[in-house]
């Protein structure tokens, strides 16, 4: 993430620059370097300890309560019950010291709004671990594609311009949206098929 979009994410105050949200600067990176540091070592109280390559070859994924509430808070978002989603976002953003900045009032018979909302917390809550992807898929592919414009409006951010209409292209078709299967495992089992984007 470009220092500018991590800004954006968890937001400035700009009043106050130290009311921060605890999830940004000194959690998931550190803005003296703009090195990502989530995950990546023990944090002292005055600087990062950094583990290197070298020291670690921890390749483990973590998933917490947070993890659950938001899959609980979507959940509700889609199942009528709007006020209880957006209820344990908001709780979860003040156990974060989220800032005003980074805060949405969707109304709560807007499924489609609050989920965005939910990806956009999801966003700061998981930076850098890996869930991004998934997330966006699983929310843009629900009925039918109908928020696929998400998908293409983060591709159009961060897209380099003379390939921007390539890659925005390439997304609009849905089923670039999986890898091909492993051509050993297509030789091996003449049942599969290949992802027709791959043929």
């Amino acid at each position: 993430m470009v220092y500018s979009k991590v800004l954006e994410y968890f937001g400035v105050d700009e009043i106050d620059p130290l009311n921060v949200d605890y999830r940004g600067d000194g959690a998931s990176f550190r803005s003296s370097d703009q090195s990502i540091t989530k995950n990546a070592g023990v944090y002292n109280g005055a600087d990062f300890n950094l583990v290197t390559s070298t020291t670690s070859t921890s390749h483990w994924f973590i998933y917490r309560y947070s993890d659950i509430l938001l899959m609980e808070a979507e959940a509700y978002a889609w199942s009528n019950k709007g006020a209880e989603a957006l209820q344990i976002i908001n709780d979860l953003r003040l156990k974060r010291n989220a800032l005003i900045t980074t805060e949405e009032a969707p109304a709560s018979d807007d499924p489609e709004k609050i989920s965005e909302y939910i990806l956009r917390e999801r966003s700061r809550e998981y930076a850098y671990e890996g869930k991004r992807w998934f997330d966006m898929l699983r929310i843009a592919k629900r009925n039918n594609y109908k928020q696929l414009y998400l998908m293409i409006a983060i591709i159009a951010e961060v897209a380099p311009v003379d390939r921007q209409q390539y890659i925005i292209n390439k997304y609009r078709d849905t089923r670039s949206h999986y890898l091909p299967i492993n051509q050993n495992d297509l030789i091996l089992d003449k049942n599969l098929v290949q992802n027709p984007f791959y043929q």
